[in-house]
């Protein structure tokens, strides 16, 4: 794929195939009611720039990782700034528009960061759409060992701040094999298993938290102390290599849908 020409060519995938696994809904089965199944993608791992600049050079390129790199940032910049005017951009793979979730009282309410939240909405392009239905799902049979994030709560913070994380408070994260864990023998420190708490404004601003540095570490819960976060909006993810009563070689990967907000005092 030329990324000069994206929006002439095919958007193509290496395999044409996506795994998925399926999973009993539990608001179903009772009464004598027929037990459905909803699927997940399975997630082998999340990518960073690094590793997509890879696949750029393996495909053939003259640039080199850093300069691919230092443009993707550039090119992020600048997407954001137009964002923060708000203005909507088309990436060419989406359209990207500011928003606002919660609801107001009145006509007259004004914005209150406990209640309503500004994010970014996204919208896929045709190109997209079309590479994406005309992938071949392949159900994993019998494969229910995946992490999974049921809940996360900040156990330091009322109720009604719900959608928020303190620096130093105590998490209590549920869920199912969610228990973050390693190779044995390898170095924690340059696994990419952890507990992450993943800025999505700044990514720099993410931090990781170790297994060794999870006070509780099971398959069905995660607490400890919440890092030293920066302001801002933040996603909670899981990354294992967990499987049962033998870990994997590969890390899997689950990310809570909810936002969080941190805001220091």
């Amino acid at each position: 794929m030329n990324l000069n020409t994206l929006s002439s060519e095919p958007l193509t995938s290496k395999t044409g195939r996506l795994a998925i696994a399926l999973y009993p809904n539990t608001m179903t089965g009772m009464d004598g009611e027929k037990t459905s199944y909803y699927a997940r993608v399975i997630n082998r791992s999340r990518l960073r720039q690094e590793d997509i600049a890879d696949d750029i050079i393996a495909s053939g390129t003259n640039m080199s990782k850093e300069e691919i790199v230092r443009m993707w940032k550039l090119i992020n910049n600048a997407v954001t700034c137009r964002l923060a005017d708000g203005l909507s951009v088309d990436t060419g793979l989406g359209l990207l528009r500011p928003s606002i979730t919660g609801s107001f009282d009145s006509a007259n309410s004004e914005f209150d960061k406990k209640k309503h939240t500004i994010t970014v909405q996204y919208r896929p392009e045709g190109q997209l759409r079309e590479l994406m239905s005309s992938l071949t799902p392949v159900i994993a049979q019998g494969n229910h060992v995946l992490p999974e994030i049921t809940s996360v709560q900040d156990k330091s913070l009322p109720p009604d701040e719900a959608d928020s994380l303190s620096p130093g408070g105590f998490f209590s994260i549920r869920g199912k094999n969610i228990m973050v864990l390693g190779t044995a023998g390898e170095n924690e420190s340059e696994s990419p298993v952890g507990l992450y708490f993943d800025n999505t404004e700044e990514p720099e601003k993410s931090m990781r938290l170790l297994p060794s540095q999870i006070y509780h570490n099971s398959t069905t819960l995660l607490e400890g102390i919440i890092p030293q976060l920066k302001n801002g909006i933040y996603k909670v993810r899981v990354a294992t290599k967990y499987c049962g009563k033998k870990g994997r070689r590969t890390v899997q990967e689950h990310c809570f849908a909810k936002d969080f907000t941190v805001s220091s005092m």
